[in-house]
């Protein structure tokens, strides 16, 4: 089996939310019955949740995805001034 990636969970989670309001939007004609209005203005609230939070945690990942690959860079390791092995150049008189 193979190994899924965070990203393709919160992708997963991000659908099923979507589904929830989808589902929660629909009319089914239970207007009059409080206790289905709390079940799907439940659905309906909980739905918008899971879709903000998974879609703030696909930003996050993005972000360290894309931090990590500057950091891995070899022309970061060359450039940056804090490394001990870049060698100042000078010029000989």
């Amino acid at each position: 089996m193979a190994e899924r990636t965070p990203r393709e969970y919160l992708t997963k989670v991000l659908e099923l939310s979507q589904q929830m309001v989808s589902l929660a939007s629909i009319d089914p004609g239970y207007e009059l019955d409080a206790g289905c209005r709390t079940v799907f203005g439940t659905l309906f609230d909980y739905g918008y949740a899971l879709k903000k939070m998974a879609e703030q945690e696909l930003t996050a990942h993005a972000a360290d995805a894309e931090s990590f690959s500057e950091e891995s860079s070899p022309v970061a390791g060359i450039s940056s001034p804090a490394n001990p092995k870049t060698v100042p150049i000078t010029e000989d008189d």
